[in-house]
């Protein structure tokens, strides 16, 4: 699923490019050199990605970079940097080419698709059982950062009947509604009955939503 989500907007998101050392991810704010790696920043230290993770590491093989202007994404796409890539590290692109990390570089990014989640992670090694180079899934946090991807992004996001997707049902959801109706459209905030149509078979649960938000 990853895979095919990458390569579906390779434009939009930079997938291309590797950390030309070593990384160590602590929950810092600043940056400091450990041993042959650096501390990266926890960006945003309360996501439940991060519940119960002080610390986790990996090879550094494959940092994402999100666009500086995240509106260029498509439409229905949100991104958000949990965890940065540390100051001083040097991004490797096509064709050798070098840069050093700036704040638009991720180890780890969660993203929203529609209604879908995706998690981008720097190194898969953080998450063997045996014969990680380097690491595996038994050092620092890493085994209870796999745990909260997975419990991530196995939930869903979907409010039946936010059609404006602002994260509450309301009179706003009103007009998409109903647009949707008379193009013969699909969203599947706007899908209430769940049969996998919006039609007039949503209209009275879509009401009855309204009624007791």
């Amino acid at each position: 699923m990853i895979q095919l989500y990458r390569n579906s907007i390779q434009k939009e998101l930079d997938f291309s490019s590797c950390l030309h050392t070593l990384a160590f991810i602590e929950r810092k704010k600043v940056a400091l050199e450990v041993g042959s790696g650096s501390v990266a920043e926890f960006r945003d230290p309360s996501s439940t990605i991060l519940a119960g993770v002080d610390d986790f590491d990996g090879e550094g093989v494959s940092p994402f970079t999100l666009p500086s202007d995240l509106s260029t994404l498509p439409a229905d796409v949100t991104a958000q940097i949990i965890v940065g890539v540390p100051a001083g590290q040097t991004i490797r692109g096509p064709g050798n080419n070098q840069r050093p990390a700036t704040t638009s570089d991720a180890s780890l990014v969660a993203l929203e698709v529609g209604s879908g989640r995706v998690i981008g992670h720097f190194d898969r090694n953080t998450f063997f059982n045996l014969n990680g180079a380097g690491t595996n899934i038994n050092r620092f946090d890493n085994a209870q950062l796999a745990l909260n991807i997975f419990e991530y992004v196995s939930s869903s996001s979907l409010i039946l009947g936010d059609v404006n997707i602002d994260g509450v049902v309301d009179f706003s959801d009103i007009p998409p509604f109903i647009a949707l109706l008379q193009a013969g459209s699909f969203q599947e905030e706007a899908d209430v009955n769940q049969d996998g149509l919006v039609d007039f078979g949503d209209i009275a649960p879509f009401i009855a939503i309204l009624i007791a938000s």
